[in-house]
């Protein structure tokens, strides 16, 4: 995540969403004094007195921090009056687009157990033991409602985060980091194992409009 007191934003990172280039777009507006950066479990121990001094903190300990646990680091008041957004993506681009980023990072924490899988359908039918989030569970509240004020698409970036900067008054450049071309998503599932993201990503679907049925 990335927050600016200064900028009054909120950036929810969820996982293979382009939050890498937001980030980089946003960053220079986190990191002046007064500004809480990046924000992590390792800093849940000392938010308020961070908060309060208005301390910048600028390592990242966690980069895709959910708002839930955010609840429990920034002042309610805080998290009212900022502009919070996010960025999702089709759940099934987003799972092929996972699996490739893992297998291109051996020191990824999941690195052996999805290349044990032997293939992108191996991995799909043991969604539960990889147990990657649902894109919705990073930006719900303790109540399990969503919580942003405005909720980007990977498949209209330009045209949403353009709005974004607009609203917050900050030059818009997008570059592209951290992504890498492969083939088309649907061409990597099958007549059956694209069921498994349609169940497990359910409430995905469900909430940010995607279509369910791959195959139309």
């Amino acid at each position: 995540m990335l927050y600016s007191k200064e900028k009054s934003f909120l950036f929810i990172h969820i996982p293979k969403t382009a939050g890498t280039s937001i980030r980089s777009v946003l960053a220079p507006y986190s990191g002046k004094s007064g500004v809480l950066n990046y924000i992590g479990r390792r800093l849940e121990k000392y938010p308020v007195f961070c908060f309060k001094t208005g301390l910048s903190i600028k390592r990242t300990y966690d980069s895709h921090t959910t708002y839930e646990r955010l609840e429990n680091i920034l002042p309610q008041a805080e998290l009212n009056r900022i502009f919070k957004f996010c960025v999702v993506r089709n759940p099934y681009d987003r799972a092929y687009s996972f699996y490739l980023h893992v297998l291109s990072h051996p020191t990824h924490n999941l690195y052996k157990l999805i290349e044990s899988y032997g293939s992108f359908g191996g991995m799909l039918q043991n969604l539960e033991v990889v147990g990657e989030p649902t894109q919705k569970s990073y930006i719900i509240n303790l109540q399990a409602d969503i919580s942003v004020d405005f909720i980007g698409k990977f498949e209209s970036l330009n045209d949403d985060f353009n709005a974004v900067c607009k609203k917050l008054g900050i030059p818009y450049e997008l570059p592209k980091k951290n992504t890498r071309k492969h083939k088309d998503y649907r061409d990597a599932y099958d007549e059956q194992n694209w069921k498994y993201i349609a169940e497990y990503y359910s409430e995905d679907f469900d909430a940010f409009g995607y279509d369910k049925d791959l195959l139309k």
